[in-house]
């Protein structure tokens, strides 16, 4: 599952913690008492426009207020009836004349309280939502996938997650600045939960200038591509990286990333990172007239990319822009408003006052399902942030000598052979994996711990991850340690209960 905390992964590179990175954003506003006020004044202002409705609940959130209206009865006695929505909605409409700073939205009916209607505020006190609130969510963290990430909340703020390997390409159509801050949030989402080993990026398109730091980290596969020919040059050679993984896949007898980098573990080797291309846009007056060229390739990719691990994030100014050689290929679609806003008349529970409170839609299919969703804006300081934070980890790396006597993890390597004396220099690791001082001083190890593992014999000893797994398998086969595939914890092996 996601880790908001840091994680290491099985060659040394260290996430950061996500608290350290984004900003926790403002909080919802009314904490200080106003929202009383707030919901008295909105109950008479009803009640003077002959519309009785009162406020049972309310969900604040920083950039809107919903308030849960029960609607009241009118008239005199003998003669009184429940007012009906059409009239709530004219009065609504009326408000929202009176308090010019104000916006709100309708909604016809509230999800989790079907007998109850919704009314949207938005104040100057709102502010935009925040990726780390978004994250920080028992929906997101529950998650089982480090490659999952958010699309955004929904009006009922039902957050939706989607996972990279699962959705595998996202197609994103309308305004520019929309789109780029729904491409900042996923990148910086996934570049914050993998390491370098784990995801690479290549970031293409004049859109890419709102987040072309990320082009920086050692997550990226290059430089910001801006020359049309040069992309053709890049998709070229991942189309060309696609066979080169079907090849290994079938030299180890697996057909996806997921297997082959299992194996690649078991054996003590480097696993292939997962790849995601952003185009942003896709067909500019930059790329245009490499449109033929283009067109087969991303083809390639969307087709054959998902099963080695490649994923590319398309975003079009206009659905007219995408060719028809392109088209069905992409199954999840997020449809920016301002491109989109008759989706909204397709929904069943929807009013068009509720376009204030969205910023697009997300389309599933061939519009069998529509969801439409609020957006999280992402500062360029999250960015920069997080930008400096693997940046600094490269040169930690660089500065890390790699065979060390002792990793100042345990303090545990004195004790291990006190009948061996280890020099004040030079790493304890000149001794071969299988000789008998290092399987010895291996074997005490399992003895203090009760159990050994690769992570363990890397650490203590500086060993690498091969070396380690043959120690590991030397020990196994002299009864020392319990017999386990792969590298996980192997406890010491307990002797035969006597018959």
């Amino acid at each position: 599952m996601p880790q908001l905390f840091s994680r290491m992964d099985n060659i040394n590179w260290l996430t950061p913690a996500i608290a350290d990175i984004l900003d926790q954003g403002a909080a919802p506003p009314g904490g200080d008492g106003s929202m009383r006020e707030l919901i008295i004044q909105l109950q008479d202002e009803l009640n003077a426009l002959e519309t009785p409705a009162k406020v049972v609940n309310h969900r604040p959130t920083p950039s809107y207020t919903l308030f849960y209206l029960q609607l009241g009865t009118m008239g005199r006695v003998g003669n009184r009836r429940t007012v009906t929505i059409p009239e709530l909605r004219r009065s609504i409409g009326q408000i929202a004349e009176k308090h010019k700073e104000w916006r709100l939205g309708f909604l016809p009916q509230v999800e989790d309280a079907p007998e109850q209607v919704g009314l949207f505020l938005r104040t100057d006190k709102h502010r935009p939502l925040s990726l780390r609130r978004m994250l920080v969510r028992g929906t997101f963290r529950d998650h089982q996938s480090l490659l999952a990430f958010t699309l955004g909340n929904t009006l009922d703020q039902k957050l939706i997650v989607r996972d990279l390997e699962e959705t595998q390409h996202l197609l994103m159509i309308g305004e520019s600045a929309a789109t780029q801050h729904l491409i900042s949030g996923i990148l910086l989402t996934l570049v914050l939960l993998n390491t370098p080993s784990e995801i690479r990026l290549l970031l293409a398109g004049k859109g890419s200038d709102a987040y072309q730091g990320l082009a920086s980290l050692p997550h990226s596969l290059g430089p910001q591509v801006k020359d049309g020919e040069d992309l053709v040059q890049k998709l070229t050679g991942l189309t060309q990286e696609i066979q080169k993984r079907l090849d290994s896949f079938y030299e180890e007898g697996v057909n996806s990333l997921k297997a082959y980098n299992a194996r690649m573990r078991e054996q003590g080797k480097l696993e292939f990172p997962r790849m995601v291309i952003s185009l942003d846009p896709l067909f500019d007056e930059t790329f245009a007239p490499f449109q033929e060229k283009l067109t087969p390739l991303i083809r390639d990719l969307l087709i054959n990319g998902v099963q080695v691990g490649i994923h590319l994030l398309l975003a079009l100014t206009q659905r007219a822009d995408l060719p028809a050689a392109l088209d069905r290929l992409i199954n999840t679609q997020i449809l920016m408003r301002s491109s989109a806003p008759e989706m909204g008349e397709k929904l069943k529970n929807f009013h068009s006052s509720l376009l204030r409170f969205i910023d697009a839609f997300i389309v599933e299919g061939d519009e069998k399902e529509i969801i439409p969703v609020e957006l999280c804006a992402v500062p360029q300081s999250e960015i920069s942030a997080a930008v400096e934070y693997w940046q600094t980890a490269v040169q930690v790396r660089k500065q890390e000598v790699p065979n060390e006597a002792i990793s100042g993890r345990t303090g545990l390597t004195g004790m291990l052979n006190p009948n061996v004396v280890l020099p004040d220099t030079g790493p304890l690791r000149s001794a071969t994996p299988t000789s008998p001082t290092s399987t010895q001083q291996a074997a005490m190890l399992a003895a203090y711990l009760g159990w050994l593992s690769v992570g363990a014999l890397r650490d203590i000893f500086g060993l690498a991850d091969g070396e380690a797994q043959t120690l590991l398998n030397q020990l196994q086969s002299r009864g020392l340690i319990e017999a386990t595939e792969g590298g996980m914890f192997r406890f010491v092996r307990l002797g035969d209960r006597p018959s």
